[in-house]
């Protein structure tokens, strides 16, 4: 019997899906990266660096000193979207389909939770609702420190991974500067921006007057993101770093390079499918089609908030808190 030939459309697949594998088996991290357990940890916050013109690292004086990545958590079995293991993906806001040719496509699975929470919404669907609540975009806040431990000071890459920025939101808190949700896009906490002149503020970066500070880190549930920063400080005396500390600066990298992502639309496209055709072999299959339809791009319908009020759909701030409320 003849073997059917492996066709070019085969091997195009078949090599985008091994991509899409690879792409997912790492969460973008190294071994810098430390993710502070629970307890109490002492940290020095630290001035952050950039590329300038000639690809050269420099000071940089006026920049915020954290950075955010974001990304989308893709269940490794899709029947079970709340189990506990999956993958990351990072993945661009936006990408140049085709290649070169100067036209700029949304991520189609920012594309398609979006349609999911407003057909779920439309239709009661929980299911659609839960659905665009393990996709939808997170981030993880990215910050330069020096950790204290018992070997003595290490420098480190803290990595936030509550998408709400628990722990960053309460450090821009302690220096009072307004706290950046996404520092890519320039969404900015509104509440964040207030000032309270009664409130004592302290600088925890500068090298020759900063504060040390204190982290830490509770458990308020059961519940994986049940946890709370809020018992975090500002160590008061300021202090300049040793010179043994300032070393250390030399290890700081560009922040805003330091997650890889997936540069492949069509490898984001297919970790979607992975998880939205995971009805395929169902028997329904009225239930089948209605799931697959969601999942591609429809004509822009208005989305509503808890208060009735009429978001655009290309107001990607004010979709993302809307999302925020829902979960």
């Amino acid at each position: 019997m003849a073997t059917k030939s492996n066709s070019y459309a085969d091997r195009v697949r078949n090599k985008l899906r091994k991509d899409a594998e690879d792409a997912l088996s790492s969460s973008g991290g190294n071994d810098l990266e430390w993710v502070p357990d629970f307890g109490t940890h002492k940290v020095r916050f630290l001035p952050p660096v950039k590329l300038n013109e000639k690809g050269k690292l420099v000071e940089d004086t006026e920049g915020l000193f954290y950075w955010t990545h974001s990304y989308h958590w893709i269940p490794a079995d899709p029947k079970d979207l709340r189990g506990k293991n999956g993958k990351y993906l990072w993945t661009r806001k936006q990408y140049e389909v085709p290649a070169g040719s100067g036209k700029m496509k949304r991520d189609p699975i920012d594309e398609a939770v979006q349609q999911f929470y407003s057909v779920g919404r439309r239709d009661d669907d929980q299911e659609l609702l839960d659905l665009g609540g393990v996709l939808k975009r997170k981030r993880n806040y990215f910050a330069h420190i020096i950790l204290f431990t018992e070997e003595g000071p290490e420098y480190k890459i803290l990595a936030d991974r509550t998408n709400e920025g628990k722990l960053m939101r309460i450090v821009c808190a302690t220096m009072g500067i307004p706290f950046w949700r996404d520092v890519e896009d320039n969404w900015v906490d509104k509440a964040s921006a207030e000032i309270d002149e009664d409130k004592e503020y302290f600088d925890l970066i500068d090298i020759e007057v900063g504060h040390d500070f204190k982290i830490s880190k509770k458990k308020t549930g059961n519940n994986p993101w049940d946890i709370s920063f809020e018992d975090s400080f500002p160590i008061k005396k300021s202090r300049a770093l040793t010179d043994d500390e300032q070393e250390l600066l030399a290890e700081r990298i560009d922040l805003t390079s330091h997650i890889q992502y997936e540069e492949d639309y069509n490898n984001v496209k297919l970790a979607l499918e992975s998880v939205i055709g995971a009805d395929s072999d169902d028997d329904d299959d009225e239930e089948v089609e209605d799931t697959k339809s969601v999942s591609s791009p429809e004509p822009k319908r208005k989305v509503k908030d808890d208060e009735g009020e009429t978001v655009d759909p290309d107001d990607e701030d004010a979709i993302e808190e809307m999302l925020d409320e829902l979960d």
